[in-house]
């Protein structure tokens, strides 16, 4: 099983103020609720057509019909109609353009207008503080627009504790009942001190300027949406960094970010939907609690099963970017550096475009129910998996993953069990706690759950993928499929885990598969694919960095291959592989090709030592020492020591150990270490 993570639920501290006109509403700095409804898992992927933006939220400029308000320190000069000025306090009770200048030691902007009216609220060199309670309140309006003059620094402040204590109470420096936009092209700095730093209980449109957030709790939200246009975004926050925490409404509660520059240091959640999240634009830059980094230092030898609720104490989500129900990223440079997953869904994510580079304590990118890969490129630096999901499809872009468990796993969250394959697991390699793990803080539960019912299924038909994995490469608790696409698998180099594991089937029907590893839980290809495999196997391990090659019976090079981790078994298929042709299998020489993640392409090989020619007999054959000790998780894969339909293997008799004599423990295995079948430390493959 996977981490167990909670949502702290603050509770807001109910907060508004006697001097400032309050009127507010329910508090929006409370978490999300412990349950997740299936209206929320199935609000679908948002389009950038779903957010619109009218004249009045591109509007930043004003004229001489504006009403001028100078601040001086505890008193105002207003200019012109529709605003009131009393012990320090400014009341906006009409629609129009109100140009803020000056200081305003202890008080507080309070917009109580018609529900239809539109504020244009133009902070021109505006300092304002509030002892208790928020600098900028609304409490009723059609819309307020924030417009940051030019060539201008703003700044709110808040008082970390509120006159009003009541459960209806604002919560946020800057705090606004209705829709909320913030546009112009000067700066802005907002302190939270008591909780959230700018909030709107209904759409929060970030169209341009400098905005810079410190809060106590969450930095900016959007109740029912918050869109990202040109703004450059900067929040330090104790809570969430960016969300929109409308949890009853399946049609709201999401964001779309599609430009701007973001950068959050938050120590919780870096960008949380309670929907949906799409991401076509823009560079964020998140960290989320200390990082990836902490994680390992924290616990250095998590092995399999390792739970990280189990670790920790502190029941928070700390994932980079996080939605309920669907996360799209189309396009944008994103850097994660998280503490838990970098990018998670409690139901779906699909990245088509865009520039990720990704470092998490947990999951690279989790989840629960679907994760599809179709374009852009991912560097995953750091991560106890890569990929999870239920059901994961890889149809194209590029993606390099290392994790010090599975690189990419497919799995149900089923729990453990004893699979056929005799590995730890319901199938031979025991999956993950997929949703994520259905825990009520955290914005999963019963509703994930029942959507994640399917048999994991791992489908490759495109992309180019580079796996560096300390647990099994490919691992599904169902079925692995290959129909086209580059797959290059080092690792894992332990005896207790495989560069494939799989419950049912691993058919390969087009791509290019290497998968070097370990060979005491060596698992083969099935035998029903269209597509040849071969499985080399070495008496002892090779260095990392030593070259295979095959070459066909006129000796051009099919392919050369150095993985770059230890490793004492291949896979290789190639659709230059033909049944019924001869090959050669070389070690060590070298390759004049270009190089990447140890493929050579385009050149040609020489030098080395002739390992054996052989004939594809068959659509699986197995070269060399033996087949390995393991292999006996996929039911179509071949036995230990013993090649697929019964064939036997070149150096050994079917049943034996690789080079070890029966009864006597398996090379790289020690007393107390993992048994045949069994995953290292006796525990899971997540």
């Amino acid at each position: 099983m996977k981490k167990i993570l909670l949502f702290l639920l603050l509770t807001a501290l109910c907060l508004n103020l006697a001097a400032c006109d309050s009127g507010g509403e329910e508090s929006t700095s409370a978490a999300s609720s412990e349950t997740v409804s299936t209206q929320q898992l199935n609000a679908g992927a948002v389009s950038s057509s779903q957010v619109s933006y009218d004249d009045d939220d591109l509007n930043s400029d004003w004229d001489d019909s504006a009403v001028m308000v100078t601040l001086n320190g505890d008193s105002a000069d207003i200019s012109g109609n529709g605003a009131a000025a009393s012990d320090g306090n400014v009341v906006i009770q009409s629609a129009g353009t109100y140009v803020l200048s000056g200081t305003l030691d202890d008080g507080c902007i309070t917009i109580a207008a018609g529900k239809d009216d539109v504020i244009h609220l133009v902070l021109n060199g505006a300092s304002i503080s509030c002892s208790d309670g928020p600098a900028i309140l609304s409490t009723q309006a059609g819309k307020v627009v924030v417009t940051l003059a030019p060539n201008t620094q703003n700044s709110l402040s808040d008082g970390k504790t509120y006159a009003d204590q009541s459960a209806e109470a604002p919560t946020a420096a800057l705090y606004v009942q209705d829709d909320l936009t913030i546009n112009g092209s000067g700066s802005l700095s907002v302190t939270g001190n008591s909780n959230d730093g700018i909030t709107s209980k209904d759409d929060l449109k970030l169209v341009s300027g400098d905005i810079t957030v410190n809060s106590a709790d969450d930095g900016i939200i959007g109740r029912d949406l918050l869109a990202l246009k040109e703004a450059q975004i900067d929040i330090t926050s104790q809570g969430d960094g960016m969300k929109s925490t409308n949890d009853t409404d399946a049609t709201k509660g999401f964001m779309v970010l599609s430009g701007g520059n973001v950068t959050i240091s938050a120590q919780m959640d870096g960008i949380q939907a309670e929907t949906s999240i799409l991401i076509e634009g823009g560079t964020y830059t998140i960290t989320t609690a200390d990082g990836a980094g902490e994680v390992a230092q924290s616990f250095p030898d998590r092995g399999s099963g390792w739970d990280m609720q189990q670790e920790t104490t502190d029941e928070v989500s700390t994932k980079g970017i996080k939605a309920v129900s669907d996360l799209t990223v189309s396009g944008g440079t994103i850097t994660v550096d998280s503490y838990d997953d970098a990018l998670h869904s409690n139901n779906s994510i699909t990245v088509s475009g865009g520039k990720l580079t990704l470092a998490s304590g947990d999951d690279g990118i989790h989840a629960d129910t679907t994760l599809t890969i179709s374009g852009g490129n991912t560097e995953i630096t750091q991560s106890y998996e890569g990929l999870e999901s239920t059901s994961i499809l890889l149809s194209g872009g590029e993606a390099t993953v290392t994790a010090s468990d599975d690189g990419v796993n497919a799995s149900d969250g089923s729990g453990s069990s004893m699979g056929p394959g005799g590995n730890m697991g319901p199938g031979g390699g025991m999956g993950g706690t997929s949703p994520e793990n259905a825990q009520p803080g955290d914005a999963t539960a019963t509703a994930a759950q029942s959507t994640s019912s399917a048999s994991p299924t791992l489908t490759i038909t495109g992309g180019t993928y580079l796996i560096n994995a300390d647990g099994d490469g490919l691992d599904s608790n169902g079925t692995i499929t290959m129909e086209g696409g580059t797959v290059l698998v080092n690792g894992p180099e332990n005896d207790g885990n495989s560069a494939l594991d799989f419950e049912t089937d691993c058919s390969i029907n087009g791509g290019i598969l290497l998968a070097a590893g370990s060979a005491g839980m060596l698992e083969i290809p099935s035998d029903n694919g269209s597509q040849p495999s071969m499985v080399i196997t070495f008496s002892e391990n090779r260095e990392a960095g030593s070259l295979v090659s095959i070459l066909d019976a006129d000796g051009k090079t099919i392919l050369s291959f150095a993985p770059q981790k230890q490793y004492r078994s291949l896979i290789v298929s190639s659709p230059e592989l033909q049944q019924g042709k001869s090959y050669s299998i070389y070690t060590d020489g070298s390759n004049s090709g270009e190089e990447q993640g140890g493929l050579y392409t385009g050149g040609s090989y020489s030098g080395g030592t002739l390992l054996e020619e052989c004939t594809l007999s068959e659509t699986v054959i197995t070269i060399g020492s033996s087949a390995g000790m393991g292999g006996m998780g996929g039911m179509g894969g071949g036995r230990p020591g013993q090649r697929p339909n019964g064939g036997t293997p070149p150096d050994g008799t079917p049943g034996e150990m690789p080079g070890e004599m029966p009864g006597e423990m398996p090379e790289g295995m020690e007393p107390g270490g993992a048994m045949p079948g069994q995953r290292e430390n006796g525990g899971t493959t997540m």
